[in-house]
């Protein structure tokens, strides 16, 4: 929905208060081409990818920026990388057989590389929220798309904008977007809405509006509603120029890529990468009519030859990302922007093959979901190496924030990472712990090295609830439950877990005002029904 308040333009679903709406293409013109021809659908794709939805902050007076550890008198651009969805075992050099990620295997020679780094949360803006703030999911309390960020608490993308950094957020998903609170602090919001969603893909792969010609998309998208995030060359691109006019300047960029998130949308030659030669027309035919009732399926197991498909789809989404990420770290050289930046890479949450009974994410906190990606390259490469130490991953952004010279807030959880990256033997003292929501059930888990307790507690019927216990040294898969025979153990454990449950934070809950526009989006990712 379109409507001009003043001089402002307001898309559905984004707050009011934003000083500046870069406006697309008349509802009335678009609805006219979409009914009348496969080509006015094409002309909506071409107009759309020539116009973003740029959102400006409310332009502050920042102060002066400190120099931080990067010595010079510039502060480090931080540049924050997180792929939605990527599991761990899903890179290369962490144990896929498959050649997923050639370019970021090269990048992690010059990075810090946390090998067990554990997701606050499972989904999403959950998991977004808790990296931004620093905070457990129930302090700030995001906990599903009807929720969002409150705007009482104070983010750390804020806290860079008041110290001198241009701040932006390029995020090629819905639930990373003003509606759920994510522009505090944001000079810049990129987000590509609408039905600019895969423009390029589209223009290479066919004419066809909504898709008609590819069944595995018709299928899982019965309503013609397409699919709600950007390509990462789209994504990437818009980056690069916002870098490339802004630096003379100290900058955030926050980016968000979705592949390889549903729907596996990559160009034909990366999506079939890994997929057998036999299998390919199951993954464009068969697998379609199978993955919507996969997600509602329970007890499905990884030697399911659907999952097989599936996996190695997902692998070549992977491939793609790997190829569009080297492609901007090189145009960040060219720019002269590489050596003086941190750049931070992570994922929200993993991926779930039928590991444990199911596909996607948000279903458990399981080491699938929760064990992910997290590497960070420091100016000139410093502290390169591998850490074992277990950490949380809401410690990342906060840690390039020390490393800037910011002050850190003193009322969060998170602790930053760089006394450990400085010396290795220093530890991390923070409980890392992470929580899921699905229907009645909340799932809880701690991590105390070698050991993690998870909880559900079933709010609709309490003798339903039960602990689960797992010796991650010698059973990182979380296969075998060894809470029977751990019975001192266990009520340790529960009671850590209990003192990060009960830890509140002064702010919110905040709704999130959902128009019909936004809940497709969220449909087209799986989230709603």
């Amino acid at each position: 929905m379109r409507t001009v308040k003043g001089n402002r333009v307001c898309l559905g679903g984004f707050p009011e208060n934003t000083s500046r709406l870069i406006s697309v293409p008349g509802k009335k013109c678009c609805d006219w081409l979409r009914e009348k021809s496969i080509l006015g659908g094409l002309f909506i794709v071409l107009m759309s990818a020539m116009s973003s939805i740029a959102l400006c902050g409310s332009g502050s007076n920042p102060e002066k920026a400190s120099p931080g550890e990067s010595g010079g008198n510039k502060p480090p651009n931080v540049i924050f990388i997180l792929v939605d969805a990527l599991g761990y075992d899903a890179i290369h050099a962490f144990g896929n057989p498959n050649e997923t990620t050639p370019n970021i295997d090269t990048l992690l020679k010059e990075t810090v590389v946390f090998e067990r780094a554990f997701s606050q949360a499972t989904i999403t803006w959950t998991s977004v929220s808790s990296i931004f703030t620093g905070l457990y999911p129930g302090q700030h309390k995001v906990k599903n798309f009807d929720s969002k960020l409150p705007g009482e608490i104070i983010t750390l993308p804020e806290i860079f904008r008041k110290h001198g950094y241009k701040t932006a957020v390029f995020s090629a998903n819905i639930n990373i977007s003003p509606v759920f609170g994510f522009n505090q602090g944001i000079d810049y919001f990129y987000y590509e809405g609408g039905n600019t969603a895969f423009s390029r893909s589209m223009l290479k792969r066919g004419l066809s509006f909504i898709r008609e010609q590819n069944p595995l998309l018709k299928n899982i998208f019965p309503s013609g509603e397409k699919p709600g995030y950007t390509d990462a060359a789209t994504l990437l691109g818009a980056s690069s120029r916002w870098m490339k006019k802004n630096r003379d300047k100290p900058f955030f960029a926050y980016i968000h890529l979705m592949e390889p998130h549903i729907p596996y949308n990559a160009p034909d030659s990366y999506r079939l990468m890994f997929v057998p030669p036999g299998q390919r027309k199951l993954s464009l035919e068969d697998l379609s009519d199978s993955l919507s009732p996969m997600k509602n399926e329970k007890n499905i197991t990884p030697d399911d030859p659907r999952l097989h498909t599936l996996r190695s789809i997902y692998d070549g989404q992977v491939r793609y990302m790997d190829s569009r990420l080297n492609e901007f770290i090189e145009r960040m050289k060219k720019m002269g922007l590489y050596e003086n930046s941190i750049i931070v890479f992570c994922a929200d949450h993993g991926e779930e093959f039928g590991e444990h009974g199911t596909v996607t994410h948000g279903n458990n906190v399981y080491n699938t979901l929760m064990h992910v990606p997290l590497f960070i390259r420091f100016p000139g490469g410093r502290f390169s190496g591998r850490i074992d130490t277990p950490v949380a991953l809401f410690s990342s952004l906060l840690t390039a924030a020390d490393y800037a010279g910011l002050p850190i807030p003193g009322d969060r959880p998170a602790e930053s990472l760089l006394p450990l990256i400085k010396n290795r033997k220093a530890g991390y003292s923070t409980p890392i712990y992470a929580q899921a929501y699905t229907r009645n059930r909340t799932i809880d888990a701690l991590v105390h090295w070698p050991w993690k307790i998870v909880k559900y507690t079933d709010q609709s019927n309490p003798r339903r609830s039960y602990m689960e216990l797992y010796n991650l040294e010698s059973d990182f898969d979380e296969t075998t439950d060894v809470s029977s025979s751990n019975s001192g153990l266990m009520k340790s454990l529960s009671k850590e877990i209990e003192a990060v449950t009960v830890l509140k934070y002064d702010a919110g809950p905040a709704e999130a005002k959902i128009d019909e526009r936004t809940r497709q989006k969220l449909k087209s990712l799986g989230y709603v029904k």
